[in-house]
C-alpha cells in the first residue's frame, strides 16, 4: 500500500560499485544525503551492492529493492546515475517499468532526471 499523501514519502537510495571501494560507495551516499536534506526527505533505506557489477541483475540489493517497490514499501528510489542501477537500456527499461507500474518515483542525480511526478 502507497503512502498517504499526508505521510512523508518512504524514500530509499540504491548504491552500487563494480569494484569493492567504500570510498565510492561513501561518496555516492553523502551526495544522496545531500540531495534529501536539500528536498526535507529522510531516507528510511539503503540498499547497497559493493563489489558487483551492473552487467548482472542478479545482486542481492537490487533484487531485494526490486521486491520491496512490488510490496507497496517505496515512494521514492535515489540513485546517484542511472548506471547504478544497469549498465544496458533493456535493463533500465525494466527498472523503470516497474517503477511506474508501482507508482513509485526513481530519482537519478547525475542524470538530474525524475520518472514520475513528485
Amino acid at each position: 500500500m502507497q503512502n498517504s499523501n499526508s505521510d512523508p514519502p518512504r524514500v530509499v537510495a540504491y548504491l552500487r560499485c563494480a569494484i569493492d571501494d567504500a570510498e565510492r560507495m561513501a561518496s555516492q551516499m553523502a551526495r544522496i544525503q545531500c540531495r534529501t536534506e536539500h528536498r526535507g526527505w529522510k531516507l528510511v533505506r539503503i540498499y547497497a551492492d559493493n563489489g558487483l557489477s551492473g552487467n548482472s541483475a542478479n545482486r542481492p540489493a537490487l533484487l531485494q529493492l526490486q521486491c520491496d517497490i512490488e510490496a507497496g514499501l517505496v515512494d521514492i528510489v535515489i540513485v546517484e546515475r542511472f548506471d547504478s542501477l544497469c549498465r544496458n537500456l533493456q535493463g533500465l527499461s525494466s527498472f523503470v517499468q516497474l517503477v511506474k507500474r508501482c507508482n513509485t518515483t526513481l530519482v537519478s542525480l547525475g542524470e538530474g532526471i525524475v520518472c514520475q511526478q513528485l
